[in-house]
């Protein structure tokens, strides 16, 4: 009995070893009648359950009758091809097999491989690219190499034809012109290839080179611009520099001409009060634009004055003259006088140091006579040229018997408060003398400090704190044995 039993078990084994079915795999990519697939496009499917040894068989072929097709063995559930023809159709099947059998064959799928490359940028018919633009387009995989062909003849069959091969590699998208004629319109267009196919040319695309750029910096008619103005334009991608023109006529017969490698360039320093005619234009080694358009602007000829304002009064013995800084000279004359003429004047030569705004001078001993009209003015000069002279403002001494500055907490306003930029000390009563002025941070450090002349007739005090950062200052005003403590917020 014992034997009769193990035999029907090995026989019941048997049969359900022999009953099991391994299932044919689904495909899952390239989707069926797909087009533009690379050479060595992925083939995909979905994983079936197997026994030991599981492994699917691939063929691909050029007609679904599978007549001699590429045969490929994965343990995996998926196959790269390599080498297939360019637009060209094939078939593709699959199925698995394991110890225990061979699974049908899945459906059969067809793919075309692509015919060419499609290009990416500069897009079709733009313009206005550089001299060195980059030729790019969209990337396949199981090449060796890619062509680019450009010219500016849409036939390719010009003596400017320029040929670049690249080899193939992953990632690789793109070829870098260089020294292209500018305004001048280009054609261009890629094939591709491995050992056993080459693409068809793509469709032929076209771009225009930069012929023109912008100038920017000084304004066209700009006026008081100072005498070591910077000139600027638009910088050109693949330009190896820049010749720019200056001259004091729209012919530039008188030009001087400058060469630089950036967009931006100092003339010799400028004279005072010319108008100037300005151009530029790019070039590399193979060619030059035409000159752009041309600007003209004009050097301010004249000093600015600031303070003591034109007819004030009450002014110190020993006053400090104020006015609006002129960048790119060597230094200011200043005179002053008891006459509009200026004869016998005092006057002051000094060096323009300010790197601020304004320029300050303090006029030493002797000091002016008490009560008495005084006049001022004040140019400009550098190396080759002195502007004209400003115009002359008076003021008025202080005289004896003026009364004394009266500093107290119901006497003086500040506003606005908050503020975002200047704030107004007014005083509410006359008088003459100096005040310090102190603006501090919550931990004590004085972010301004500054002593102010009041004179008599003079009552608002601008203060600029448009440099600080936002926040909550206290203002301190110290006149003799009067000080006065205010906060200010300052919220831009």
């Amino acid at each position: 009995m014992k034997r009769i039993s193990t035999v029907i078990l090995l026989l019941v084994s048997f049969n359900l070893f022999a009953g099991v079915t391994i299932y044919t795999p689904a495909l899952k990519t390239p989707a069926n009648a797909a087009t533009k697939q690379a050479p060595d496009v992925l083939l995909d499917w979905e994983a079936v359950t197997g026994a030991i040894g599981l492994h699917y068989e691939v063929q691909v072929a050029l007609d679904a009758s599978f007549t001699n097709p590429v045969n490929y063995s994965t343990d995996l559930t998926s196959v790269n091809t390599s080498g297939l023809l360019f637009n060209t159709q094939y078939f593709w099947k699959v199925r698995a097999i394991d110890n225990t059998g061979t699974s049908a064959w899945s459906e059969v799928r067809s793919f075309t491989v692509l015919e060419t490359v499609d290009l990416s940028k500069p897009s079709n018919n733009a313009t206005k690219q550089d001299a060195n633009v980059q030729l790019i387009w969209k990337p396949v995989t199981g090449l060796t190499f890619y062509k680019i062909q450009m010219d500016i003849t849409l036939d390719f069959n010009s003596a400017s034809l320029t040929e670049f091969v690249v080899p193939w590699a992953s990632g690789v998208d793109r070829v870098t012109t260089s020294d292209l004629s500018f305004g001048t319109k280009y054609y261009w267009r890629i094939q591709a290839g491995h050992s056993k196919d080459t693409t068809v040319w793509s469709v032929a695309w076209n771009f225009t080179v930069i012929s023109v750029f912008a100038l920017k910096e000084p304004d066209n008619n700009a006026v008081d611009v100072m005498p070591d103005e910077k000139m600027r334009w638009i910088a050109v991608d693949g330009a190896l520099g820049y010749i720019y023109q200056l001259a004091t006529n729209s012919s530039f017969s008188d030009a001087v001409t400058y060469n630089t490698t950036t967009a931006t360039n100092y003339a010799d320093t400028l004279n005072f009060g010319v108008k100037y005619y300005w151009r530029v234009k790019a070039y590399h080694a193979k060619d030059t634009t035409e000159w752009m358009e041309t600007w003209k602007f004009t050097v301010i000829n004249q000093v600015v004055l600031n303070s003591p304002g034109d007819s004030a009064i009450g002014i110190p013995i020993y006053p400090t003259f104020i006015w609006k800084a002129v960048t790119g000279i060597k230094s200011y004359e200043i005179m002053i006088n008891h006459s509009p003429d200026f004869i016998e004047p005092i006057t002051h030569i000094l060096p323009a140091t300010s790197t601020t705004a304004n320029q300050t001078f303090t006029l030493p001993s002797p000091a002016l006579d008490s009560a008495t009209v005084y006049y001022w003015r004040v140019r400009a000069c550098h190396q080759r040229d002195t502007s004209e002279w400003s115009e002359v403002w008076s003021f008025i001494v202080m005289g004896v018997g003026i009364d004394p500055l009266e500093l107290n907490d119901h006497l003086v306003s500040m506003y606005p408060n908050p503020c975002s930029g200047r704030v107004y000390l007014r005083l509410a009563k006359g008088g003459s003398g100096n005040i310090r002025i102190a603006v501090m941070n919550l931990v004590g450090q004085n972010m301004i400090d500054e002593t102010i002349q009041y004179t008599q007739g003079m009552l608002v005090k601008t203060l600029d704190v448009s440099q600080l950062p936002d926040g909550i200052y206290m203002v301190r005003m110290e006149s003799g044995n009067a000080v006065i403590t205010r906060k200010l917020i300052v919220q831009k």
